[in-house]
């Protein structure tokens, strides 16, 4: 069992590592990394061989993240180009051109007629919603880890056109 007392430094050391020059106030930032690291301690598998804090980071660091992203959130557009908060954040992990998707868009893709494929599908809710990585999830398909790949940047890819599409008729 995780203890979250424990694990309250990793929310503090993620903050002044990534977020400490941001222009969004302490309290809302770290409180939100808390919030992830609830969700880290409640999703957190034990036979998956990887340490609380691997897992824990990536989850802290989203949850953080999602709340810039909702901060920087306009006119109720459902995607934030990283320019726009390239200021604030020193991610190497993140492209400067690619977008950060709000996981309500790509529910929405997914239920829709654009999305057809039920391997993309099973792929797109393991990855994006149950933290689920690209290794492990070619494994449960018997597949490549380049298969997961390719398949997730073509999600991306589509869920792109289909929010240009929604864009288009918000207008």
């Amino acid at each position: 069992m995780i203890n979250f007392d424990d694990n309250v430094n990793l929310v503090f050391y993620i903050y002044n590592s990534k977020f400490n020059n941001s222009k969004y106030i302490k309290e809302d930032l770290i409180q939100e990394g808390m919030v992830g690291l609830l969700k880290a301690i409640n999703g957190f598998d034990e036979n998956r061989k990887i340490k609380f804090t691997t897992y824990a980071y990536k989850i802290i660091y989203n949850t953080m993240l999602s709340y810039i992203i909702r901060k920087e959130q306009k006119h109720n557009l459902h995607c934030v180009p990283i320019d726009n908060i390239e200021n604030d954040l020193t991610d190497d992990f993140i492209e400067k051109n690619e977008l950060i998707l709000d996981l309500d868009i790509i529910e929405k893709f997914i239920n829709s007629n654009y999305c057809d494929d039920k391997f993309t599908k099973n792929v797109a809710t393991l990855y994006f919603f149950k933290n689920v990585n690209q290794y492990e999830i070619a494994k449960i398909f018997l597949c490549s880890q380049t298969k997961i790949c390719r398949t997730i940047k073509k999600l991306r890819n589509d869920i792109n056109c289909f929010i240009g599409g929604i864009n288009e008729s918000i207008y």
